[in-house]
């Protein structure tokens, strides 16, 4: 995935990437619902990814090419209107990664992914991530894992309006491999469980029903 998306990248942009960041999608093994209820949960990565590849430019524009979506968006420093909800989802991470910071320069960013859309399995969490921990890379800016998923979780809020926990980007940032964690959401403390899951499948069904929390009822539960 990492070396497609470098060459995809080098296929658009004619450069290679300065940074590139991998996020993993996530299960939730017990505990929907209950992040912004202060409750636990207990969620694990997946072995399907987001990339994103990331280089700086010079023509004051973003520069945003999606793989899976087979689609291109371009537009201006000064005017940062999204149109279409992966928009909403690439331009806010990049706003509330860089904050108070002003963009000085243009970024060309391409976006690659294993992990199946609107599946349930956080692919727009793992996608703030990665295009949040890219932007943070490459124009220097140090915080540490609470504040990038607080960040993370202001996209949802501010961008997209869903009312989100912290679930989510917390399973695609924290997550170690061969293990699950446990997180309270109460004090965002977190323990982790070693785990072998040698000869073991998890098993997850998609029921083929399309939905957009941002649409759906989500809010009024919160």
């Amino acid at each position: 995935l990492i070396k497609q998306t470098r060459e995809l990248f080098y296929e658009k942009f004619s450069q290679t990437p300065e940074i590139i960041s991998i996020s993993p999608g996530r299960i939730n093994i017990i505990g929907e619902h209950v992040d912004y209820n202060g409750g636990l949960a207990m969620p694990v990565a997946i072995d399907k990814y987001i990339c994103v590849a990331i280089s700086k430019n010079n023509n004051k524009k973003i520069n945003v090419f999606s793989m899976n979506l087979n689609e291109m968006l371009s537009i201006d420093l000064n005017k940062i209107i999204p149109s279409k909800l992966w928009h909403k989802y690439v331009l806010g991470s990049i706003l509330e990664g860089l904050k108070d910071k002003n963009l000085e320069y243009g970024i060309n960013i391409i976006i690659n992914s294993t992990l199946p859309i609107g599946k349930g399995l956080s692919s727009s969490a793992a996608l703030e991530i990665s295009i949040m921990n890219a932007v943070l890379k490459i124009f220097n800016i140090k915080l540490n894992d609470n504040e990038i998923i607080k960040r993370c979780q202001l996209v949802d809020h501010q961008h997209i309006g869903i009312k989100s926990g912290r679930l989510d980007q917390s399973a695609c940032l924290l997550s170690k491999q061969e293990y699950i964690f446990i997180i309270d959401f109460q004090d965002l403390s977190v323990e982790y469980i070693p785990i072998d899951l040698a000869g073991v499948s998890w098993i997850l069904v998609d029921s083929m029903i399309k939905r957009e929390l941002a649409t759906s009822k989500y809010n009024k539960r919160v």
